[in-house]
Parts: structure tokens; C-alpha cells; sequence
């Protein structure tokens, strides 16, 4: 039970995936219990904790957005939002992290956050070699003498234009970056290839 500090998530919240670009939040609330006022610290734990830790906190991939030291008078609550990040080409696997609240003035005193959070970490599946053979091909399919076709890495949102100069030849052109993009699925003939 805790002495300090109640730390929860939403009801039914244990699992996060991450968006397209690699990003997620997260919400915990930590309540004052101790019945006096009190200022309170929230920490982030890296699980399972290892020595040294190597976890998703020290990669800095979970991070608390806003003041991690706030005041509690009895019975107030503070929501605590969790930002998440992890880098486009990071290995598949998961990343495990619960937030604790502790006492300021004496941070050895506090509780840890029974709420656990995993993110699935997702393996990069499209490189821009992989990009620039789908718009090669797309093209010659499906474009006639002079039409251009771009496709979109969904991973990295770099683009590749592929034009199609003659019956059977293609000119693959520079990959650029694209203009940043939300939420982006990735194209139809770059899903059709990976199947």
C-alpha cells in the first residue's frame, strides 16, 4: 500500500504502440496519500533494472514532459505525461518503464509506481535501397513513357522518383527527404512488396 504517493495509468493501460514515427505519450496520475502536504519528485524506471542501467530511460527514449518536482497538499492529484521517442532504426524488441513518485526532501522515501508500461518496438522494414526497387517497379508496371511515380519510405520519409524514359527503361532519381509527415501509411506497392 502506499505510505507517500499513489501513481496509476488509465484503467487497462499496460501496452503503448508507438506511431509512425517512432513516437508515443502516456499519462500518469500520482495522488497525495500521506494526509499532509508534501512535494513530490516523479522518477523514471528503466525494467527489468539492470547494472548499469541500459534501459529505455538512459537512452532517453522516455522522457517526462514538464516539471518532475511538484507540490501536493492532501489528497491532490498530478497528471505526469510520458513522451516517448525511440529512433527509427532501433532494434525489434520491447521497452519496459514504470514512473515512481518520491518525496523531494527525502528522495530514498517514496513509492514505486505499480503501473508498468511496455512499448513494442517495431523493426525497420524498408530501407531506401528497398524504396528505390518498389518505385523501379511501380514505374515499369504501371507508368507509361514520361510518367513519374514517388514513393514514400514509410520508415525513414525519405522519397525516390522513378521516371519512366522508354519502353522498359526507368531513371531512378535522387532519394530526397519528404516534407515531415504524421501518422503516414505506407504506400500500397511497398506493402504489396513486402508480402
Amino acid at each position: 500500500m502506499a505510505k507517500l504517493f499513489q501513481v496509476t495509468l488509465p484503467s487497462g493501460l499496460s501496452s503503448v504502440k508507438l506511431d509512425s514515427q517512432g513516437r508515443a505519450t502516456v499519462q500518469y496520475t500520482v495522488k497525495n496519500v500521506s494526509a499532509r502536504p508534501i512535494d513530490g519528485r516523479a522518477v523514471l524506471v528503466s525494467l527489468p533494472q539492470t547494472k548499469p542501467s541500459s534501459g529505455c530511460v538512459e537512452k532517453g527514449w522516455v522522457k517526462i514532459d514538464g516539471k518532475t518536482d511538484r507540490h501536493f497538499d492532501p489528497d491532490k492529484e498530478e497528471t505526469f505525461t510520458i513522451k516517448i521517442a525511440v529512433p527509427p532504426k532501433s532494434p525489434a524488441g520491447t521497452c519496459t518503464f514504470r514512473m515512481d513518485a518520491v518525496w523531494v526532501q527525502q528522495p530514498d522515501q517514496g513509492d514505486p509506481g505499480g503501473a508498468i508500461v511496455e512499448v513494442s518496438l517495431a523493426r525497420t522494414w524498408a530501407t531506401d535501397n528497398d524504396i528505390e526497387r518498389v518505385a523501379e517497379i511501380t514505374a515499369l508496371a504501371e507508368g507509361g513513357e514520361g510518367d513519374s511515380i514517388v514513393v514514400l519510405n514509410p520508415t525513414s520519409y525519405r522519397q525516390v522518383v522513378a521516371v519512366v524514359t522508354g519502353p522498359g527503361t526507368v531513371r531512378v532519381g535522387p532519394t530526397t527527404t519528404a516534407p515531415a509527415m504524421t501518422n503516414a501509411k505506407p504506400p500500397k506497392s511497398v506493402a504489396a512488396a513486402r508480402q
